[in-house]
């Protein structure tokens, strides 16, 4: 049976264009192994990033708002500035690698990230700058209660949680 020229070249071109887009995501995950991306991040606040041309929430893990304004000593105190702070000091100058996990609900990037080999997001619980969110994940648990006990960060003062904040707003 002899296919019709158009046939043939509509199926050439598809055969291609599948080649071509193989090749593009073969050299895209070898590039940039072991992360999915790579690079120098600039800080949208305390649990997000902007990495290699995209939005990027830190997989598993709420910190303050940047406006939040939570209590320490009885008074006012900047908890989301001081978060935001925190963490552009953990990764100014430094190279940042995230591993995809999801999407959220606004299209960013839900990721895992890592500066010099460390998960990105349990420093930033540890440190007491973010809760483990649960809704989402357990993984970080462990980080926010230690982070309690010793009183660091956000835990030195009396916050609400991010989710009730943004959902009294």
């Amino acid at each position: 049976m002899k296919w019709p020229k158009a046939l043939t070249l509509i199926a050439t071109i598809v055969l291609i264009g599948i080649t071509i887009e193989a090749a593009s995501y073969l050299f895209w995950k070898i590039k940039r192994y072991p992360y999915d991306l790579k690079g120098e991040a600039q800080i949208i606040d305390a649990d997000s990033l902007f990495l290699d041309g995209r939005d990027v929430r830190l997989s598993g893990i709420d910190a303050p708002e940047t406006n939040q304004i939570c209590d320490r000593n009885g008074q006012p105190w900047p908890a989301g500035r001081a978060a935001t702070k925190w963490l552009n000091t953990q990764i100014q100058g430094r190279v940042v690698g995230c591993n995809f996990i999801t999407h959220d609900k606004y299209i960013r990037i839900v990721a895992t990230c890592y500066v010099d080999g460390t998960d990105l997001n349990a420093r930033i619980v540890g440190a007491g700058w973010a809760y483990a969110y649960r809704r989402y994940s357990k993984q970080y648990i462990p980080e926010e209660i230690a982070a309690k006990q010793a009183q660091k960060g956000i835990w030195i003062g009396d916050c609400v949680p991010p989710w009730e904040y943004r959902r009294r707003k």
